[in-house]
């Protein structure tokens, strides 16, 4: 009987030792929240920069660069994140983050870098690139209306459906 007060006891103390360690853990949280912000902005910059700089190199048009290079750069975190949450078995982590991910860039950053400044869209985009999305987002479509799974079959579908428009792009 008294072994089972002391446990008792002993649990209260440890959850009252971890609600006092909660604020330092916040704090060193936001801070790592601030540093990995700067460090995202220097990041994107010399992401943005070096692609620019390797167009302007070899000739290669700043759109090409933009769905391959820059494109892939941006992805990375949204790719590993989606991997991460694919192993775990979190699926709806990793759907959630693909799709989320996609339409905040197209509505959220395009519209606030909109209010910065003007975006010109080129024909480019308008006659071929908005066709490829469209396109893939009805494939997609069904597949989460209708519960059906992306296996490894179809993610190689889609992956070379990508490969596919990036040799239509650059050809």
């Amino acid at each position: 009987m008294e072994s089972k007060k002391e446990n008792i006891k002993e649990d209260l103390e440890l959850d009252i030792e971890k609600e006092q360690a909660k604020p330092s853990k916040l704090f060193f949280n936001i801070f790592l929240i601030i540093v990995g912000s700067i460090g995202l902005a220097f990041g994107a910059n010399w992401l943005l920069d070096g692609a620019v700089d390797i167009a302007d190199n070899f000739g290669v048009s700043e759109h090409i660069i933009g769905v391959t290079i820059v494109a892939f750069g941006t992805s990375v975190p949204e790719l590993i994140t989606s991997i991460m949450a694919a192993i775990k078995k979190e699926t709806d982590i990793s759907v959630g983050n693909l799709i989320g991910s996609n339409v905040f860039n197209i509505l959220g950053v395009l519209g606030i870098t909109s209010l910065v400044k003007e975006i010109p869209v080129t024909a480019q985009v308008v006659t071929n690139d908005i066709y490829w999305v469209l396109a893939i987002s009805f494939i997609i479509f069904p597949l989460m209306i209708f519960g059906y799974k992306i296996n490894r079959i179809r993610g190689l579908l889609l992956f070379a459906s990508y490969c596919v428009y990036i040799y239509f792009v650059v050809s």
